[in-house]
């Protein structure tokens, strides 16, 4: 009998959470959400249904996870990093500014034409003449120094993008991971909370014929049961859920391997002023500082093109009578029309965009990294609360309860509303622990970019 209770309990497994800093600053390994409650004394009553609830959870296991060595959320980032489009896509673009450089601010390609003249059949001339000519565009000074320039300051924002696409990646499948993770903790303990339900019904049902309780009590605890039933099925869903959108991240051949617990690693959360101090280095103000000096760049290039190209022609001509003559001439765009200055000044005020949007995506980050830090420092401080004080708590009232139902002044229903109550607060920082985590990985590509 009492075998059987602990099985379910096992279930629970070890509750752990972030280790992360107290609310009054020192840093706190926070091990474990909660400890394992125990099973009950001799004599007690055991849960008629424990072993069910078990084997529910393990064929949820073997379904979600069915073979391969565990996956830890170090090989899955690396795995999602490699399988990623957005990736991939980055990396590309990178690539290619890297080829299209090579031919940036070279010198004009010189262009040979070839052409005869006065053909006999509608020409005065009796003879038609053959002429064969190259041309050449000189830039404009300064023209190829800023191609130059703008291929290279492509090729840093390139950089600065595919950063931040690793970063993003990382974060995002950390994220997936902790919520996968924790959703099959929260299932364990929705399936011991549900065990519990169903056999304060059997008691009560009893106590309920032998008079001890009131037929409304009965109505109370199955409108419990209830409850427990809809949150274990909503918990069985949402881990398949949850498993899902991580193998959404990751390759085929990561599908189904089981997660190792390795997410509980202990997260020490640095000082928001020493947060502040170090985001010149994230990805996202790197990238948009990048695009900024580009449209500058752009705006130089654009402000040298003002003045227009002189194309150089020269031409070797087989005259009629056999002799030959040399040809030369030069061709020059007149700006009529105001065409390039209007497209310098459109690339001045991009480039004042760009200086802008700098700025604007600086409030963004800043707002971001605040709102983060905040959520991260309103679990860890309700995940303190819990263990230190609302935990303890509750341990003490289920050895309490079972120390009254051994003198006979309680029942055993009293050790099972305790347990309850035990499981409902695990369950409360399971879900402040994944909170924590979903902070941290918003708060990981800031701590990524600055080592």
């Amino acid at each position: 009998m009492k075998r059987a209770l602990q099985g379910i309990l096992l279930l629970l497994g070890p509750l752990v959470v972030v280790g992360c800093v107290s609310p009054d600053g020192d840093t706190d390994s926070l091990d474990r959400a909660a400890a394992i409650p125990e099973s009950p004394s001799r004599g007690e009553r055991p849960a008629p249904d424990a072993a069910a609830a078990r084997d529910v959870v393990d064929d949820h296991e073997d379904a979600t996870s069915s073979s391969g060595d565990p996956l830890s959320v170090d090989e899955a980032v690396r795995l999602a990093l490699g399988a990623s489009p957005r990736a991939e896509a980055a990396r590309q673009r990178v690539a290619a500014e890297s080829a299209r450089a090579g031919a940036e601010g070279a010198f004009p390609e010189p262009v040979l034409s070839a052409g005869v003249e006065a053909l006999p059949f509608d020409s005065p001339r009796e003879e038609e003449e053959w002429l064969v000519g190259l041309s050449l565009a000189l830039p404009a000074p300064g023209e190829r120094a800023a191609e130059r320039d703008v291929a290279r300051a492509r090729g840093a924002t390139a950089d600065a993008a595919l950063r931040r696409t690793l970063l993003e990646v990382d974060a995002a499948t950390r994220a997936a991971f902790a919520e996968a993770f924790f959703a099959v903790e929260a299932q364990t303990l929705a399936e011991y909370a549900a065990a519990l339900a169903d056999e304060r019904i059997e008691l009560v049902e009893a106590e309920v014929e032998t008079g001890a309780a009131a037929p409304l009590d009965l109505l109370d605890v199955r409108e419990e049961q209830v409850r427990a039933r809809h949150a274990r099925d909503a918990s069985r869903r949402e881990a398949v859920a949850a498993r899902a959108r991580l193998e959404l991240l990751l390759p085929s051949p990561a599908h189904g391997r089981p997660l190792s617990g390795d997410v509980t690693a202990a997260l020490a959360l640095p000082e928001l002023e020493a947060l502040l101090a170090r985001m010149e280095g994230l990805p996202q103000l790197a990238e948009s500082a990048a695009e900024a000096r580009l449209e500058a760049l752009r705006a130089e290039l654009a402000d040298a093109r003002r003045i227009p190209r002189v194309e150089l022609a020269v031409a070797w001509r087989e005259r009629a009578d056999g002799r030959a003559s040399l040809d030369a001439g030069f061709g020059i765009a007149l700006p009529f029309g105001g065409r390039r200055t209007a497209e310098a000044s459109a690339a001045s005020r991009d480039a004042a965009a760009a200086g802008a949007l700098v700025r604007a995506r600086w409030r963004e980050v800043r707002e971001e990294l605040l709102a983060a830090h905040a959520e991260a420092r309103s679990a860890q401080a309700e995940l303190h609360m819990l263990r230190e004080s609302l935990l303890p708590l509750a341990r003490q009232r289920v050895t309490r309860a079972k120390s009254l139902v051994e003198v006979g002044t309680a029942s055993y229903g009293t050790v099972l509303e305790a347990r309850a109550r035990e499981a409902a607060l695990a369950a409360e920082a399971l879900t402040a622990s994944l909170r924590m985590h979903a902070a941290w990985a918003r708060l990981q590509p800031l701590l990524l970019a600055n080592g």
